[in-house]
């Protein structure tokens, strides 16, 4: 017969147990609470790096950290998950991120990507939010607007223009450009503009009217 000694856990081994989990929590609070006390224009920068879902997602860490997306200067609107929406579904969601968003704060950039056909009203009404709010970059990129298209018309008539710098206009299907020619004027402070799919149709003057333009791209 074989004997097997059933050793006992030792006190003294629960208790270093007990002790190395009480002082694992107790770092972890401390970490946290390192997080909490940061100034808030810096938890707003920090959030700023991030994209937005995972800026959105910080909202989980605190009571103080709830609101603290909705102040953030730079708006990148799902970039890469957004194929994988339904159109309605899609709307809704930068619907609501809009509306959630804290107006009394200034945009510096918005980057929207949808690479599926789009209804129109919904990039109509992230220009226009956009531009209300003095973005100075404006980044979109979609596959193909339902019915044909264009991009919206708030580019060439919106007051907010003056504030735009840089403009990125990219799709996979040729789209007009309704701010081009005489519009054009209305960017006063437009110094780059990208344009991909784009339909020019009067070469010689689509671009008089960026006075202030130092750089342009234009991609088939």
């Amino acid at each position: 017969m074989i004997n097997i000694n059933k050793k006992k856990i030792k006190p003294t081994t629960r208790y270093a147990t007990h002790k190395l989990v009480k002082a694992t929590n107790q770092y972890v609070e401390e970490e946290e609470d390192r997080l909490t006390n940061l100034p808030e224009p810096l938890k707003v920068h920090i959030l700023s790096l991030l994209r937005l879902k995972q800026a959105i997602r910080t909202s989980a860490l605190s009571k103080s950290w709830i609101s603290l997306w909705t102040l953030i200067p730079n708006l990148d609107i799902d970039p890469y998950g957004s194929v994988t929406y339904k159109e309605g579904d899609f709307n809704e969601i930068v619907t609501k991120i809009l509306d959630c968003r804290d107006k009394s704060v200034k945009l510096n950039k918005v980057t929207l990507h949808h690479y599926v056909s789009s209804s129109s009203k919904i990039w109509k009404t992230v220009f226009g939010y956009a531009l209300s709010n003095g973005v100075k970059e404006l980044i979109a990129s979609i596959g193909s607007f339902e019915n044909g298209g264009a991009w919206p018309d708030c580019l060439h008539d919106h007051t907010g223009l003056d504030s735009l710098t840089r403009l990125k206009l990219k799709s996979d299907t040729k789209i007009s450009c309704r701010f081009l020619g005489q519009s054009s004027r209305s960017f006063k402070n437009l110094t780059n503009l990208y344009l991909r799919g784009a339909i020019i149709t009067n070469n010689a003057d689509s671009f008089s009217g960026f006075l202030a333009l130092e750089k342009l791209t234009l991609c088939r």
